[in-house]
């Protein structure tokens, strides 16, 4: 059987989670909507807001990030830790922070929560995380 890659992957991405250390210290990704995916990686993109380059993590920054999901894309909550396989961390020092993570869920939507509690190394204390995101969805035979 011949296996159509283009239509089973599915690409997405959202603006990027503005997260600051002084105010409104909390930032959410757009949620995405999982019907239909088999399997999904999420990838996190630091990029510094006054330069729009990428960032690299320094050993100064303490940026917490929670994934949450949703039966109805209104009302989120935090994964319940027995729920998730992996941990989402902003850790890498690579232009893309890739999250390999498994979620035990009958929730439809999924999004990140982030929390900055230090910037250490930014000026401004403001970090935007672009939030990439590859899934396969179930497959479809080739006729």
């Amino acid at each position: 059987m011949k296996r159509d890659i283009k239509s089973n992957l599915k690409i997405g991405h959202d603006n990027g989670l503005l997260v600051k250390t002084e105010t409104d210290k909390t930032a959410y990704s757009t949620a995405i909507d999982t019907k239909g995916m088999k399997s999904l990686a999420i990838g996190l993109i630091p990029i510094d807001v006054d330069t729009g380059l990428f960032y690299t993590k320094s050993a100064y920054d303490d940026v917490d990030l929670i994934l949450q999901d949703s039966d109805d894309n209104v009302n989120f909550k935090d994964v319940d830790s027995e729920k998730q396989i992996g941990d989402l961390v902003f850790s890498s020092g690579s232009e893309l922070d890739l999250q390999k993570i498994g979620l035990v869920s009958n929730e439809r939507y999924v999004r990140v929560k982030a929390v900055g509690n230090t910037l250490g190394t930014l000026a401004n204390n403001k970090l935007n995380l672009r939030l990439v995101y590859v899934s396969e969805m179930y497959e479809r035979p080739v006729e």
